[in-house]
Parts: structure tokens; C-alpha cells; sequence
């Protein structure tokens, strides 16, 4: 009989691990369902961080060929108005100073105009706008050097 509630004994212990592994496994699984779930989400989140990137290379690279498109406009007109100066006109030196304004002007509506629409451009704000965060990160990397590398040394001799 003694042998007998040995292993009755033996066998609720192990009974007592056995539930105790089953509870460490369960929880395990949760565990590793938590981590693919962020996993999942890490990996979703990355996707859409490089179709943004794709937009905005696009966009970049639109606003490149706008650019290009209003700089060759620009270098006609220039061109036109360059030619136009040069050709000797057959009218009064009045109608030639009249007519050299009305060119001169008509070329800075050009260029206005030019630049109204590469400034109004979304890339453009965009441009400048990460422009203008870079140059304050430089204002204060460089306030960080001053307190290492100060511009004026004091002279020993002074």
C-alpha cells in the first residue's frame, strides 16, 4: 500500500508540473501571437512608409520636369527678346524706345509669371520647407561647435 501512494503522490506532482507547462506554454503561444501581430503591423507600416517615399519621388521628380519645362520657356523668351533687341527696327528712335519697354515688361511678366508658378508649386513648398529645417539644424550644430571651438581664442599675451 505504501508503494501505491508513492506513486499516487508521483503521479499528482507530475500532474501539478504537467499543468504548470501547460500554463507556461499557453502562455508562450500568446506571447508569440502578440509578436506577430507587431510583426504584421511593423511590416504593414513599413509598406506604406515606402509608398509615401515613391509619391514623393514622383512629386520630386514632376516638379523637376515643371522646373526644366519653365527654365527652357524662360531661356526662349530671354532668347526672343535678346534677338528682338538686336534686330534693327525701321521705326523712330521713340517707337524703338517704346517698343524696347514693352518688350522689357512683357519679359518680366514672363519671368514673374515663371516664378509665381514654381513657387506656388507643392514640391517647391516642399523643397523649401525641408530646406528651411535644415538650415536651423545647422544654426544649431553650429552653436553646439561654438562651445567647443570658440571663433575668437583669447591671446595668452593680452
Amino acid at each position: 500500500m505504501g508503494r501505491l501512494q508513492a506513486q499516487l503522490l508521483l503521479a499528482r506532482e507530475e500532474g501539478a508540473e504537467l499543468g504548470l507547462l501547460r500554463e507556461e506554454q499557453a502562455r508562450l503561444e500568446r506571447e508569440l501571437l502578440s509578436h506577430d501581430e507587431a510583426e504584421g503591423e511593423a511590416r504593414r507600416n513599413l509598406a506604406r512608409a515606402e509608398a509615401v517615399a515613391a509619391t514623393l519621388r514622383e512629386n520630386l521628380s514632376t516638379a523637376q520636369l515643371e522646373l526644366d519645362e519653365e527654365r527652357g520657356r524662360r531661356d526662349r523668351a530671354e532668347a526672343k527678346a535678346d534677338e528682338l533687341a538686336e534686330r534693327p527696327l525701321r521705326t523712330s528712335p521713340s517707337e524703338r524706345g517704346g517698343e524696347e519697354a514693352k518688350l522689357r515688361k512683357r519679359v518680366a511678366e514672363l519671368e514673374a509669371e515663371v516664378g509665381a508658378k514654381l513657387a506656388g508649386s507643392k514640391q517647391f513648398q516642399q523643397l523649401r520647407k525641408m530646406l528651411g529645417s535644415k538650415s536651423q539644424d545647422v544654426v544649431r550644430l553650429r552653436q553646439r561647435l561654438r562651445a567647443y571651438e570658440p571663433e575668437e581664442v583669447p591671446d595668452g599675451d593680452a
